[in-house]
């Protein structure tokens, strides 16, 4: 996952998980966020098994935009097939 601030383009964050580790999960990357400000989140599920990134449909990937909050970003998302290239 990728958190990119959106006026900027300035990557403020980065998070990876070996594996999905429930259907309902919540990541946490702290002090990253301004309240007010947009942002991009882009993720990839690698489907296809190998190790990296590929275009849709071989990886699923999504882009979700969001804006800061005093609490910070809080963005829910279900698996779907709206894909993404994101580029990673």
């Amino acid at each position: 996952m990728k958190v990119v601030h959106s006026s900027t383009g300035q990557t403020v964050g980065y998070y990876r998980l070996d594996s999905v580790p429930n259907s309902d999960f919540d990541i946490e990357i702290r002090d990253i966020i301004k309240t007010g400000d947009d942002y991009r989140i882009d993720f990839y599920a690698d489907f296809n098994g190998n190790g990296t990134y590929d275009s849709p449909p071989a990886d699923h990937a999504w882009r979700v935009t969001g804006t800061g909050t005093v609490t910070g970003l809080d963005i829910n998302f279900g698996h779907n097939t709206d894909f993404t290239d994101i580029g990673f």
